[in-house]
């Protein structure tokens, strides 16, 4: 049901406590939204065991899963199977089926195992491919540079010659600027590679106006 319907009063309320009575109410889990096509709103799920040991009718676990969610789609939201396995495992627990939690655990245990034990062999296939990238590259870069003609091995920008040498802070300090303009042109503040205007401080602006008299 809803968690309107969950939370209504007046003649919901009776006949919710009624159910709740009859001590056949297992289990409730809180859901967030959108975890039905037909209903968008937050869901509260209800399990009912007429089964129930004498010692546990007067309990009712309650859990809430409503940040325990898988994004499907932008409305559609479900729980993953190991979320569901996770919350089926809790309700295990409260029944006192241990040997049931001991077996997921074990499952988990044997999963953690077996990806561990791949490692080794993705791992060699990872270094072989990085291996061959390397090669690759490293001819590549063989041929661009017999390629080049020796009036290109070195490449002028603005006074630097750029070749196997790096653009140390002290070099780029040592470039050119450009120089910024005198005065405003049309609509833009500075020309391209300028700096604007200095803005008046924040006391100059605030400046009382000087008055006239007669």
């Amino acid at each position: 049901m809803s968690s309107q319907a969950s939370s209504a009063g007046h003649a919901e309320a009776v006949v919710r406590q009624k159910l709740v009575q009859t001590g056949d109410v297992d289990a409730m889990i809180a859901i967030r939204s959108k975890f039905f096509y037909t209903r968008t709103v937050p869901c509260e799920l209800w399990f009912f065991d007429k089964g129930k040991p004498e010692e546990r009718r007067d309990t009712v676990l309650m859990l809430d899963a409503r940040n325990v969610y898988r994004k499907v789609t932008r409305k559609i939201y479900d729980f993953s199977p190991e979320q569901l396995k996770n919350l089926t495992s809790i309700v295990w627990l409260y029944r006192g089926q241990s040997a049931r939690f001991l077996g997921l655990v074990k499952e988990y245990l044997l999963q953690v195992c077996a990806e561990a034990a791949a490692i080794p062999a993705e791992l060699a296939s990872f270094e072989a491919s990085l291996d061959e990238l390397r090669g690759q590259l490293s001819a590549f870069n063989e041929t661009l540079i017999s390629s080049l003609s020796p009036e290109r091995e070195r490449t002028s920008v603005r006074g630097l010659n750029l070749s196997n040498d790096r653009l140390t802070p002290k070099r780029w300090r040592s470039l050119p600027r450009l120089k910024p303009p005198t005065k405003p042109t049309g609509p833009c503040w500075f020309k391209i590679g300028g700096f604007p205007p200095p803005l008046p401080s924040l006391a100059a602006r605030h400046q009382p106006r000087p008055t006239h008299r007669p």
